[in-house]
This record gives C-alpha cells, structure tokens and sequence, in this order.
C-alpha cells in the first residue's frame, strides 16, 4: 500500500511539472534580454555596461516601507533593450510606474545610449507619439516594433551625461528636460548614481518656468529584481 501511494505522489507531481512547464514556456519573459547584477559587474565595455545597469525590473518597495512622505511611495521602474536590428547602438524603452498599476503609467520614454568622449557617455531621452497605444509593449518579445528613431520626439533639455566615479558605478547629471508629467510639472531634472544592482535618482520636478517644485532629496532608491518569473509575467507579451 505504501509503495502504491509513494508511486501515486509521484506521479501527481510529475504530472504538475509538465502542466507548469507547458503553461511557462509559452509565457515571454519581458526580462529575458537583460543581465544580472552579476553579469554586468563582470562586462567590461563601458558604454555596454551602463546601457546594461538601466536594463531591467526594478523596485524602491524596501525603501517605501520606511518612509512617511507619499513622494517615496512604492514605485517600479522597467527597462527593455529595442531595436536589435539597429546593430551596435544601444536603445532601450523605460517605464515609471505606481508598484501594481502597469497600465497606468507615470512616464514612458525612448533612450538612446552613446559614447560622447573617451570619458564620459551621453544619454538621449526621447518622447513617444500617441503614447496610449504603447503603454504595454514593454512586455513584448519586440517593444515598439512599429515605430522607428525618427518617430521619436526630442524635447529641450532631455540629454544626460553619464561619468564614472568607480569600476562598476556612475553619476548621471541632466539638465532641465521638457516633460509634461502633470498640470504643473512640466520639467524633469535627472540626477542619479547607477550600480548593476541599483538606481537612485535625485530627480527634480520643475515648473513651465523651470522653478524647482520639489525634489527627492533622499533619492529614490530603486533596487534590481530577479529576472526568473518577474512580476507581471502573463500571456500577452
């Protein structure tokens, strides 16, 4: 009796794995094209470095858990490499949203990584045209595969330069950039340092004057996710 059921148990959980593996592997991992922490402390060209540190899922829950002030509320950041077929330049899609709200996001740009000097990289931060009908193409096996660089929109100020302050870490620095966040914030100002594990942005909110409206002085401390069965995992990529 014994044997027949350790038999039976058996089975059932064979039969579990398949269906798991059945219903996984039709699933896109929207993460699939980014690197661990890891594998991009061990890259050693900067500029493929870097582009791969903004790559990924990444959350400030720890950080909110601690925190009075509603600027610090849970918030998530997603990046995806685009454009492969673009050969060695580097574009990646960048969403900002609420923890649990994906299809209501807070921003969604185009940046394009290059190499300014020997010592210092350059960020180019694009808008999108009829940003609605993108909102969910960050979970695509190909995100905005219909539109192309020159559908882009390039608004004042939205370049950042990237510099290197050690082997496997870097300030960003921007100037005002033009984004209408919201009725009254109508710049952003990044300011941030990178890590392959981390993102902490210092970023101010500016009005149609450029006048400082408020900043996160103690930095939004956003923090890499696991890339095996990422939140937000369905069927519709």
């Amino acid at each position: 009796m014994k044997v027949y059921f350790s038999f039976f148990l058996t089975m059932v959980s064979v039969i579990l794995i398949g269906m798991v593996y059945s219903c996984n592997k039709e699933q896109y991992n929207y993460l699939d094209k980014t690197k661990t922490g890891k594998e991009i402390q061990e890259t050693e060209n900067r500029l493929e470095k870097v582009f791969n540190m903004y790559l990924g899922l990444f959350s400030n829950r720890v950080q909110a858990r601690s925190e009075q002030s509603p600027l610090y509320r849970s918030q998530e950041l997603i990046s995806v490499p685009i454009w492969p077929k673009r050969g060695d330049e580097y574009w990646l899609y960048v969403c900002w949203l609420q923890e649990n709200l994906p299809d209501d996001l807070l921003s969604q740009e185009v940046w394009h990584f290059k190499k300014k000097d020997r010592e210092t990289l350059e960020i180019i931060m694009y808008d999108l045209p009829n940003k609605d009908k993108y909102v969910n193409d960050w979970k695509k096996k190909e995100p905005l595969a219909g539109l192309t660089s020159e559908d882009l929109i390039y608004n004042e100020g939205c370049t950042a330069l990237v510099t290197r302050d050690e082997q496997n870490k870097f300030t960003i620095t921007g100037t005002p950039c033009r984004r209408d966040l919201s009725d009254i914030i109508k710049f952003i100002e990044i300011h941030g340092v990178i890590t392959p594990d981390s993102i902490i942005l210092y970023n101010k909110m500016l009005d149609g004057n450029k006048k400082a409206l408020f900043a996160y002085k103690k930095g939004l401390h956003f923090e890499r996710q696991p890339k095996i069965f990422p939140k937000y995992l369905d069927m519709d990529g």
